[in-house]
């Protein structure tokens, strides 16, 4: 009966001893079963992959290792007090009596059998330790990257193998970080920014700085549809086509001879840098100092009122650190602003622009301007009497993680954290070289200070056109914007959409119409009842302000018959995957 059984399991359930051996035989001949072949990743053939420094495990999770020492040594304060009090008994005996010393503490600690605890203690010991030395190795043998003419590929993890692969012509920006343990070693990190969600990024790292710099130039040589070995096109690209010669733009920045192969790199032409004594001014002269000062005057006040009672300190000790909860987050900010803002400094390069900045983490990013998306200029009232100003620019994908993980962090892309007009509009000018109209100047000096009617034509002249200037919000609609209805205003130019908002802290968004996902006209009952409605821009990101609301309901309809018209022409005519074949050829 069992013998049975066992043969009828065998031949419906088990395989074959024909199916075995053909099994046998592959293994054999090194073949891998289907099953596998669908399971693996698809890579190009013929990658050359490279391996990070050896101490990167460490640098990336030293935060990781010191939480865990500080938490298992709060939960194990008892045993680390036995562990130095055996420390000390034994500085008081003899070398010969050090066993029998630790065989009695042992007997006083397991209140038992020493030798058994001194076995378990030391084998358990012996796999933290094996666990924190193996771990970190075999992380970086499972970390590599490669690069190809289409992509750089990352791939990563021991038990769950990630690859992460960044298309070339879909890079939005890449940055080299030098963190401040990095920069003490010499090591730092490379990102390439792709368009994507909030961990689309692929980071390389740690790596070392001459190593990273010929990284990033061959990344960018292979972007601009060079060769390996760095050879740049000399035919100039189509897209080159549309650029007017006399643009004020990131073309006449770089407008110097031809630059030789395979030194991108090093072609640097400075644009403008930011003064520490400006920086620290702007600091000083913004909102989060006032209400830095405001919060500390109310701590120390609530502090002074609560010592005054006579209270016992270390039992108010939590409502003391709650008082200064709001001041130390508000001077957090101010030193993160600080820190990014520091040295910071533009270039131009035929790669893009070239800003390096920061305090403790040294950053420099490269930014394509093809891959900005909209530009905000803002100027606090605290800045109009020294006429300061920032720049601030949309780009997809631009996040931060500390590893592979999922918790990512916004980070702000800044064309100029702080700096004076004619900064700003450099700036400004650096990603949108054409702002389509034939006095640009008096456009961009209505948008900055305008106010009322400033910027404004004749109503007759037809929407969009350079004689029209700003639509601004009637008269009606400041019941809605009792302040900022005077100075809010929108103009159409023939390369892209301009917004004038706000009235104390003075914003001013440029939005090209290719760059332009989806609008939406918003309308609700009050504002239908008073022929209002709000223009909304659906962009890949919030960086920029993209509202402008209460307009005239009628001049709502043209503008969206107008900028949906110029959308699908400016979106048909922009070629960017091959951004830096263009821009080397017009410096030529």
């Amino acid at each position: 009966m069992s013998g049975a059984a066992e043969a009828g399991g065998a031949s419906s359930s088990g395989p074959s001893p024909a199916r075995t051996g053909a099994a046998r035989h592959r293994r054999a001949r090194g073949a891998v079963p289907k099953s596998a072949r669908r399971r693996a990743m698809s890579l190009p053939k013929g990658l050359s992959w490279r391996r990070v420094h050896p101490i990167t495990p460490l640098v990336r999770g030293w935060r990781v290792v010191a939480a865990l020492i500080a938490i298992v040594s709060w939960r194990a304060l008892d045993d680390i007090e036995r562990v130095i009090e055996l420390y000390r008994e034994l500085r008081e005996v003899e070398p010969g009596q050090y066993i029998q010393t630790a065989r009695g503490w042992a007997a006083d600690v397991s209140g038992g059998d020493p030798t058994t605890w001194l076995i378990g203690a030391a084998i358990i010991l012996g796999l933290i330790v094996l666990v924190i030395l193996a771990l970190p190795f075999l992380s970086w043998r499972a970390m590599s990257y490669a690069v190809d003419a289409d992509a750089v590929y990352l791939r990563s993890g021991i038990l769950a193998k990630q690859l992460r692969i960044a298309r070339l012509p879909r890079i939005q920006s890449i940055d080299i970080t030098h963190p401040l343990l990095g920069r003490i070693v010499g090591l730092g990190q490379l990102s390439v920014e792709v368009a994507g969600g909030a961990d689309s990024k692929v980071l390389i790292g740690y790596v070392r700085t001459r190593q990273l710099e010929a990284l990033r130039r061959e990344i960018l040589d292979l972007a601009a549809g060079a060769s390996t070995a760095g050879a740049l096109p000399g035919a100039p690209s189509p897209a080159g086509a549309g650029m007017g010669a006399g643009a004020k733009g990131f073309e006449d920045a770089v407008g110097f001879p031809r630059v030789s192969e395979g030194v991108l790199d090093e072609a640097e032409h400075p644009l403008y840098a930011v003064e520490p004594r400006v920086l620290i001014a702007s600091l000083m002269r913004s909102g989060t100092t006032a209400s830095i000062l405001t919060a500390v005057l109310f701590a120390a006040i609530g502090l002074l009122f609560i010592l005054r009672t006579g209270a016992d300190v270390l039992a108010i000790l939590p409502i003391i650190t709650g008082l200064f909860t709001i001041p130390m987050t508000l001077i957090s900010l101010q030193w993160s602003s600080l820190a990014r803002g520091w040295g910071f400094r533009a270039a131009a390069t035929p790669a893009g622009i070239r800003m390096r900045y920061g305090l403790t983490d040294a950053t420099s990013t490269t930014l394509p301007p093809g891959r900005v998306h909209a530009v905000g200029l803002v100027q606090s009232v605290l800045w109009r009497g020294k006429d300061w100003w920032r720049v601030d620019a949309t780009v997809a994908g631009r996040a931060v993680t500390p590893s592979a993980s999922k918790g990512a962090k916004k980070v702000f892309t800044r064309l100029l954290p702080v700096g004076p007009r004619d900064h700003a509009l450099r700036a400004l000018w650096l990603v949108v070289p054409d702002l389509g109209t034939p006095d640009p100047d008096a456009l961009l000096a209505a948008a900055l200070s305008g106010i009322d009617g400033a910027g404004a034509g004749p109503a007759a002249a037809p929407i969009g056109s350079a004689e029209r200037g700003f639509i601004g919000v009637p008269r009606r609609a400041r019941l809605f914007n009792p302040i900022a209805w005077r100075r809010k205003a929108i103009a159409l130019t023939g390369t892209c959409v301009i917004l004038r908002l706000n009235r104390w802290a003075r914003r001013v968004s440029v939005i090209p119409y290719e760059r332009i996902q989806s609008f939406r006209v918003l309308q609700g009952p009050l504002a239908r009842r008073c022929g209002l409605a709000t223009l909304r821009f659906d962009m890949v990101d919030s960086d920029v302000p993209v509202i402008l609301s209460n307009l005239d309901a009628q001049h709502v309809t043209e503008l969206s018959a107008l900028i949906a018209a110029r959308m699908a022409r400016r979106g048909h005519d922009e070629h960017l995957d091959r951004w830096l074949s263009r821009v080397t050829a017009s410096i030529s």
